[in-house]
């Protein structure tokens, strides 16, 4: 995805940490929580964060610039280039693991049951997965779909986000940045869409328990006919 390799030098400005989202990460850890994985973690603030506050926590991405961004950044967490569908390969187990910002939505349908296969072998018994994506149920019934523009620096940077030719099983997600005027770049992906029924159903068929079902950060329960994310938080049995 040559879009992220470009992107990496602003995704910082375009989608800063923020603490009300780690808050909430951190609220499924305990005291016994110790050692935590962050799939697709991007330029790595929330692994980071998660270490500088005593955690063991390891950050993976597809792509190699975000890491070598959180490498340089954020000394106290480790940092891989890797496909989350590997993760079994760290050989490693893991109290927390986690997925946010969409990033599972780049998966087709069978990669996705891979993934899940891979989080629960990761995980210590009882160990809790997190992910959010967006409520499919709802774009799922929109033509097309348009994000807010998110602007940066007075409006310096623009990032622009569409979903088109969505059908039940995939869509087109575009994307534009926008710096000073000039395009920087602009790409097309695949998404996978999956309805919040069917995620339960693989959860459940994959010996997962759910615990929490939100449509944000905020904790609001989760609302199929809303436009919103789609958070589900499930206990490894």
């Amino acid at each position: 995805m040559a879009f992220y390799s470009t992107f990496a030098q602003y995704y910082e400005v375009i989608f800063p940490f923020k603490q009300n989202i780690f808050e909430f990460l951190k609220s499924y850890t305990t005291t016994e929580t110790r050692k935590i994985l962050d799939l697709g973690c991007g330029t790595g603030h929330y692994a980071a964060q998660f270490a500088k506050e005593g955690f063991q926590t390891i950050g993976i991405d597809l792509d190699a610039n975000m890491i070598a961004y959180a490498t340089a950044h954020y000394p106290k967490a480790t940092f891989f280039t890797m496909n989350m569908l590997d993760v079994r390969s760290l050989n490693q187990r893991f109290d927390f693991i986690f997925c946010i910002g969409n990033t599972a939505a780049h998966l087709t349908h069978k990669e996705f049951d891979i993934l899940l296969d891979s989080v629960y072998n990761s995980l210590e018994p009882g160990g809790v997965w997190l992910f959010q994506v967006r409520n499919w149920d709802y774009v799922a019934l929109q033509k097309e779909y348009t994000f807010p523009v998110i602007a940066a620096q007075n409006g310096r940077i623009r990032f622009l986000r569409t979903y088109t030719d969505i059908s039940q099983d995939e869509l087109s997600f575009n994307t534009r940045l926008i710096v000073d005027g000039q395009d920087i770049f602009q790409d097309r992906v695949m998404m996978y869409p999956i309805s919040s029924r069917r995620y339960r159903e693989m959860h459940a068929e994959g010996n997962f328990l759910l615990i929490d079902h939100f449509s944000d950060f905020g904790r609001t329960p989760f609302d199929a006919a809303s436009d919103s994310a789609n958070i589900f938080v499930f206990r490894k049995k």
